[in-house]
């Protein structure tokens, strides 16, 4: 009854307002009468009794499904945003039909009425990117992406501390929108710009630090580059991290940007964030060691050298790394410690390391320290197979004992390693005769002289060394006949030898009668060659004086007496000698006078 007069009244009389209040009535006696919802559906529209008209649609999505109630839903939706400016019971319905038909124009269409909205823009944007995802729509999607974007922006600016939920949804944002701008869009600005937001809030992330790297190369927005890794290297947690990405920001600035200063001092930070690391500051330290070699700056290389150095553990290189320091030290600071620091460095490694101990070697010689060079030039012998080089080496070490430390002993013992192992030779035998006689080790000397001897070229150098043989003989050995020897050798050889002449001279006056005969035997053929009267008739004096043989005084007396007769014409002294030759006659009958 009750719908036929609601039909009546609809239809027939044409009053929408009875005819609502019977259908309201049937609905309140049957909540689920289709044909009284369906009625006032229309009529709420016609009077415009828009609350009604959304309590109504409300019911009806409740008992609806499939097309119809999305067909609902939208409609309730529209009341909802368009009439009643609920924006907030709308956007649910919104988001169920979407859900179900992304390509629904009518709702997109609501959905983006809703992005307007300061309170729906969020959630709008969220519904409208499954949609444009959905689609394909990428500008449209990286649009909404945006939105989500800023407003997750003033959710986080607004928040006391951090809240880690959205932080990731916000990285995971910037993530998306630079993919999608770098390889859909091929907008490379926008793309920039995402990851250089994107980058400081994940320095973890890799992949997106080399995508900032590669669209700043085709940008040449190499200083944004530079300047974004340098924050992102300020938020990385780890030191490893820290200096990976620092790294990438110093090799910008030095390949790309064509600052040498200012990346020096972001590889100086790498250094200094863990000294003890060397996969983190070898790279650092190679790269600082490039600009000062390019820059000539030869102190700050030094050093970088010696950080590179502490931390290196393959030996070819650490002794690569040890003779460059060396090297520039000594050649190109002159610091002589320095460079004998590296050298020795390097040969603690590497013991036989011939350039070490020669760089050595001339450092010692330049820094006058003697003592540590002796040591240096006994290591060279030992290492080195060259004979030549070895005898070299020995002889130095004997000349340094000798002449620069004063150490004669061990300079004798130096030089007659180099006789043993290599033989006698005119400058070993000089060298020892000099120690010896400086030792006062006269038997040695003597030896020396006598080896000398064997080995000399000229006559002049034969005299002086029978002259000095004999020296020593006489004066320090007291042997009176290896003496006489000596200086009969050399008056062979020359009787005018003006220095064995002297010594057997002296030995005329010598208070051994033995020393007396010998050298005036030796003298008396060479004054009698020369016509020597006066030095003959003295060694005449001395021979009668040392015989005991009356007949070799008497022959004596009698060459005197013809001397001084003949030759000098001095008849006293000739009638002198006569008388002393007729005195040892008549004191000897036996001769039969």
């Amino acid at each position: 009854m009750l719908v036929e007069v609601a039909l009546v009244c609809e239809e027939i009389i044409d009053d929408a307002v009875k005819a609502a209040a019977h259908y309201e009535r049937i609905l309140d006696l049957d909540p689920s009468h289709d044909g009284a919802i369906r009625a006032l559906d229309r009529l709420y529209a016609r009077l415009d009794r828009h609350e009604d008209l959304a309590r109504l649609l409300a019911r009806r999505v409740d008992l609806s499904s499939g097309d119809e109630l999305l067909e609902l839903e939208l409609c309730l939706a529209r009341i909802e945003l368009d009439r009643l400016h609920h924006p907030e019971r709308a956007i649910g319905h919104v988001e169920n039909v979407l859900r179900e038909r992304p390509n629904d124009y009518d709702a997109r269409e609501l959905a983006e009425k809703l992005l307007a909205i300061g309170s729906m823009r969020g959630r709008a944007a969220k519904i409208l990117e499954g949609v444009y995802e959905a689609r394909d729509e990428i500008r449209d999607l990286v649009r909404v992406l945006g939105i989500r974007l800023e407003e997750l922006d003033e959710t986080l600016r607004g928040q006391e501390s951090p809240d880690p939920v959205l932080d990731d949804e916000r990285r995971e944002l910037l993530r998306r929108v630079s993919r999608l701008r770098d390889e859909r869009m091929h907008d490379d600005e926008g793309a920039f710009e995402a990851l250089a937001r994107l980058v400081p809030l994940d320095p973890l992330d890799g992949d997106s630090r080399t995508r900032l790297i590669e669209i700043g190369r085709r940008t040449g927005a190499h200083a944004r580059v530079a300047e974004v890794l340098d924050r992102a290297a300020e938020k990385a947690d780890t030191a490893g991290l820290r200096g990976e990405i620092l790294m990438k920001a110093a090799a910008i600035h030095e390949d790309l940007l064509s600052d040498p200063a200012r990346a020096e001092d972001t590889y100086k930070r790498v250094l200094a964030l863990d000294e003890s690391d060397a996969e983190l500051v070898l790279p650092a330290a190679r790269a600082l060691e490039r600009i000062y070699v390019a820059s000539n700056q030869h102190k700050k290389l030094a050093e970088v050298l010696k950080t590179q150095v502490a931390l290196e553990q393959e030996g070819d290189k650490r002794r690569e790394l040890f003779g460059r320091l060396g090297e520039l030290y000594q050649s190109v600071l002159e610091d002589s410690a320095g460079a004998v620091e590296a050298w020795k460095a390097r040969l603690e490694e590497h013991p036989s390391d011939e350039l070490a101990l020669a760089s050595l070697d001339a450092l010692y010689e330049k820094t006058e320290d003697y003592r540590s060079l002796t040591q240096i030039l006994d290591r060279r012998r030992e290492v080195t197979e060259d004979v030549g080089l070895r005898r070299k080496l020995m002889v130095r070490m004997a000349e340094v004992q000798a002449q620069k430390l004063g150490n004669v002993s061990d300079a004798i013992e130096a030089w007659r390693a180099v006789v043993d192992e290599h033989g006698s030779s005119l400058e070993s035998l000089l060298a020892l005769e000099k120690l010896y006689q400086s030792a006062e080790r006269w038997d040695d000397l003597a030896e020396s002289y006598t080896a000398h001897l064997e080995v000399v070229q000229n006559d002049g150098e034969r005299l002086e060394l029978l002259s000095k043989l004999g020296d020593l003989k006489r004066e320090q050995l007291n042997d009176l006949e290896g003496a006489l020897d000596a200086y009969r050798r050399a008056l062979t050889l020359d009787t005018g030898h003006a220095p064995s002449r002297a010594a057997l001279e002296k030995l005329l006056d010598s208070e051994e009668s033995q020393a007396r005969r010998e050298a005036a035997a030796i003298l008396h053929p060479i004054y009698e060659g020369e016509g020597a009267h006066e030095p003959l008739l003295r060694v005449l004096e001395i021979e009668v004086a040392a015989t005991d043989d009356p007949v070799e005084k008497i022959e004596a007396l009698e060459k005197a007496l013809h001397i001084a007769e003949h030759s000098l014409e001095d008849t006293r002294r000739a009638y002198e000698y006569a008388e002393r030759a007729l005195r040892e006659a008549v004191g000897h009958t036996e001769l039969g006078i």
